[in-house]
C-alpha cells in the first residue's frame, strides 16, 4: 500500500508540474504572439525607413558626384584660364551633360544667366538664392514650365568675382536610381525642407490620391494629424537627423509617414505609404509569427501529453508491480491462500471499516497432521496442505478471508453473516467440506479431517485479538471432545 500511495504522490506531482508548464508556455506564447503583432507593425515601419534611409543615402552620393562634376569643370575652367562660359568650358560642360545626370548647366554672373551648356542664351529665371555664391549650396526647385518640366535638385559652385556656376538635374532622374519599392503604387516620396514645406517630388513615388502634397507645411500636418507622443518622439529623431516614421492622418488620408536626412541645405526625403497597405504587410508579417507560434505550442503541448502518457504509463506498470509484490508478500508460497500477517491485517481492516456488520471466524487444525508427516512423509504433508487451500478457497467466496495461519492451522473469515440461520448454514458446509476432503495422488487418496473452532463478531468479542482467542478457545473445545469436530465459542448462544 505504501507504494501505491507513492505512485499516487509521483503521478499527482508530475501532472502538476506538466499542468504548471503548459501554463507557462501558452503564457509565453500567447506574449509572443502579443508582441508579434506589435514587432509586425515595427517590421513594417523598419522596411519603410529602411528604403527612405538608403534613397537619402543614394541622393546623398548622386549630389556628390553632381558636386564633383561641377567642380571638375570649374577646375578646368581655372586651369586653362578660359572664361566661364566660353566656348571651351561649354564644351567640356557639355560633355559632362551628355555622361552623367545633370540635365543642364548654367553659367551664371551676379543675378543673371550668362547661358547654358551649349552656349545657348536662355531665359531668365530667379537667381535669389544663388547671387553671389562664395560656397557650394544644393537646394530643390519647383518647376515653371520654362527651363525644366519637372521639379530639379539645383547645385551652385563658385567660380571666381560673381561667376558661378549652376547644374540643375531633374529629380525623376535621380528617383528612377533608387531600388524598386513593393509601395511604388501607393507611396508619395518628396523633398522637404528646414521649415517643413515640400520643395519638390518625384512623380514615380508621387501617388494621386496623396493629400499630404497638397499641405502647407508637413511637419505641422503630422503633428496634428498624429498622436502627440509618438510626434515628440518622431520629432526628436527628425531634429537629430535620424530616420524616423509615424502614422498620420490628414483629410481623411491615414498614412506612414517616413523622413530621412540629406546633408544639404537642411533637406530631407519624406515618403508616405497608405496605412491599410502597411497594415496588409503588417497582418502577413502576423500571420508567419502567429503560424510559427501555434505550431510550437502544438509541438510543446504534443510533447507533454508525450511526457505525461510515460509518465502515468510507468505510474500504471509501478503501481502494477507493486500490487504483484504486495500480492506476493501477502501470499502463502505452499497453499497460495494469505500468510498470517496478511489474514490479520485484512482481517483488522474489514472490522474497522464495518463496525456495525456481523462475521463468523473459523480456525481449523487438521488432526493428527505430525504423524501424516511422520508416516507418510513431508512431501505427501505438503500435498495435503497444497490441496487443502485449493479446494477450500473454491468452496468460499471471493470476498472471504482465507489463510493460513500455522504450520497446519487455516484461518477463515466470513463476512457479511447477517442472521443465524447463515451462521449454521456456513458451519454445516465447513463441516461437510472435511466429510468429504481426500489428498494424495492418482492412486493414494488420504481423507484428512480436521478440528474446528467458531466465534462470531461482535457477538463474541469486537476486536480481532479477541475473537482469535475466542475462536482458538472454541478449537481447543473440539479437539478435547475428539478431533473431527466443530465447536463455538458460545454454543450456549
Amino acid at each position: 500500500m505504501e507504494d501505491n500511495k507513492q505512485a499516487k504522490v509521483t503521478l499527482v506531482s508530475w501532472s502538476l508540474i506538466g499542468v504548471a508548464f503548459v501554463i507557462i508556455i501558452m503564457f509565453m506564447l500567447f506574449k509572443f504572439i502579443n508582441d508579434g503583432k506589435m514587432m509586425s507593425s515595427d517590421l513594417s515601419k523598419d522596411r519603410l525607413e529602411g528604403y527612405a534611409s538608403t534613397w537619402a543615402g543614394q541622393l546623398n552620393s548622386r549630389v556628390e558626384h553632381i558636386i564633383g562634376e561641377t567642380m571638375a569643370l570649374i577646375e578646368f575652367s581655372k586651369g586653362q584660364n578660359f572664361e566661364l562660359g566660353g566656348i571651351e568650358t561649354c564644351a567640356f560642360a557639355n560633355d559632362i551633360v551628355t555622361k552623367t545626370d545633370v540635365s543642364h548647366i548654367y553659367f551664371c554672373r551676379g543675378n543673371k544667366l550668362i547661358c547654358n551648356e551649349k552656349g545657348e542664351q536662355v531665359e531668365t529665371f530667379s537667381l535669389e538664392p544663388f547671387a553671389n555664391c562664395s560656397s557650394v549650396m544644393a537646394t530643390v526647385m519647383k518647376r515653371d514650365g520654362k527651363l525644366y518640366k519637372d521639379d530639379m535638385l539645383v547645385v551652385a559652385i563658385p567660380y571666381k568675382n560673381k561667376d558661378y556656376a549652376i547644374s540643375v538635374t531633374d529629380l525623376n532622374t535621380l528617383g528612377e536610381k533608387f531600388m524598386v519599392s513593393p509601395y511604388d503604387t501607393v507611396s508619395f516620396l518628396a523633398v522637404m525642407d528646414s521649415q517643413g514645406r515640400i520643395v519638390g517630388n518625384y512623380s514615380k513615388y508621387k501617388d494621386t490620391d496623396s493629400k499630404f502634397l497638397m499641405s502647407e507645411n508637413m511637419m505641422k500636418t503630422i503633428k496634428e494629424g498624429s498622436n502627440l507622443d509618438d510626434y515628440y518622439l518622431f520629432d526628436v529623431r527628425y531634429k537629430n537627423g535620424l530616420c524616423s516614421s509615424i502614422k498620420v492622418v490628414y483629410n481623411g488620408d491615414v498614412r506612414t509617414v517616413v523622413t530621412a536626412p540629406l546633408e544639404y541645405a537642411g533637406l530631407s526625403l519624406v515618403y508616405g505609404v497608405r496605412q491599410a497597405y502597411i497594415d496588409r504587410v503588417s497582418t502577413k508579417y502576423f500571420n508567419v509569427i502567429k503560424g510559427t507560434a501555434v505550431k510550437i505550442g502544438i509541438i510543446i503541448v504534443v510533447f507533454i501529453i508525450f511526457v505525461i502518457s510515460i509518465a502515468v504509463f510507468n505510474s500504471l506498470k509501478s503501481r502494477e508491480r507493486g500490487r504483484v509484490l504486495e500480492d506476493k508478500a501477502d501470499t502463502d508460497l505452499l497453499t497460495e491462500l494469505y500468510n498470517k500477517a496478511a489474514t490479520e491485517r485484512k482481517i483488522k481492516e474489514y472490522i474497522q471499516d464495518n463496525p456495525d456488520s456481523r462475521a463468523m471466524m473459523f480456525i481449523l487444525d487438521i488432526d493428527n497432521f505430525k504423524k501424516i508427516n511422520d508416516t507418510m512423509g513431508h512431501a505427501f504433508g505438503d500435498t495435503l496442505l497444497k490441496t487443502l487451500g485449493k479446494e477450500i478457497r473454491m468452496e468460499f467466496r471471493m470476498t472471504d478471508i482465507i489463510g493460513r495461519t500455522g504450520g497446519d492451522e487455516f484461518m477463515v473469515f466470513l463476512k457479511d453473516v447477517t442472521d443465524d440461520l447463515i451462521i449454521e448454514r456456513e458451519a454445516n458446509r465447513i463441516t461437510r467440506f472435511f466429510h468429504d476432503f481426500k489428498a494424495g495422488g492418482e492412486y493414494v487418496k488420504y481423507s484428512a479431517s480436521a478440528s474446528i473452532g467458531a466465534a462470531i463478531y461482535p457477538d463474541d468479542a469486537k476486536n480481532f485479538k479477541d475473537l482469535y482467542m475466542a475462536a482458538d478457545q472454541a478449537l481447543y473445545k473440539a479437539k478435547k471432545r475428539g478431533k473431527n469436530q466443530l465447536a463455538f465459542y458460545n454454543e450456549e448462544g
